[in-house]
């Protein structure tokens, strides 16, 4: 776990093969194939947050194997903040450019130094944090230099920070390629925000 820790503070990420079993992995896709998070023209669930609709994921979310990493990773006081399926199909295939996931979802819009950049998106207030956040020229120099294919196969797990500049191109295969992303935190915010969850 030491290796992961690592790993994720000095290259940003990290990818665990086989972090699941197959079919505790299968376990997963039939919970989220039972609430109809994998169909998004037929999704039921209560809230796109699964964490608050698909008990099994909140489970997850908050068991050993996860928490004990992100603990590791953020400190004793990690929490989960939300979790949501990405599930590229022939019919439902997209791709997203080269970005950070800057922006965190709050509860309520409140004026706070440092924090930029509002929006909403969906009904939710959304903002930059005040972190290093890297320019475009800086951005346009990683994009020009080396980059890493990350090839993450069924049960396996990757970690990685949200700052980490990251791309998910179109996919070319017939294949689904689907992914559960679980996002933590390591502290509370400041001047009465609160994290959305």
């Amino acid at each position: 776990m030491n290796d992961t820790k690592d790993s994720i503070q000095q290259n940003g990420f990290s990818i665990v093969p086989h972090f699941f079993s197959d079919n505790y992995t299968d376990g997963i896709i039939e919970e989220l194939n039972r609430h109809n998070a994998l169909a998004y023209d037929k999704q039921i669930v209560s809230d796109f947050n699964l964490l608050n609709s698909v008990p099994f994921i909140r489970n997850l979310a908050h068991g050993n194997q996860l928490k004990s990493l992100a603990d590791l990773v953020l400190g004793d006081a990690s929490f989960p903040l939300n979790a949501f399926v990405l599930d590229k199909t022939q019919d439902s295939n997209w791709g997203l450019d080269w970005h950070q996931d800057l922006k965190i979802a709050v509860k309520n819009k409140i004026e706070t130094t440092g924090y930029s950049n509002w929006t909403v998106e969906y009904g939710i207030s959304h903002v930059i944090p005040p972190k290093e956040v890297q320019d475009t020229t800086e951005i346009n120099k990683i994009i020009s230099g080396e980059t890493l294919h990350c090839e993450v196969k069924k049960g396996g797990a990757m970690f990685m920070t949200p700052l980490l500049l990251h791309k998910s191109p179109y996919s070319t295969t017939n294949r689904k390629r689907r992914v559960l992303q679980i996002d933590y935190a390591g502290i509370e915010l400041t001047n009465g925000l609160d994290w959305y969850s």
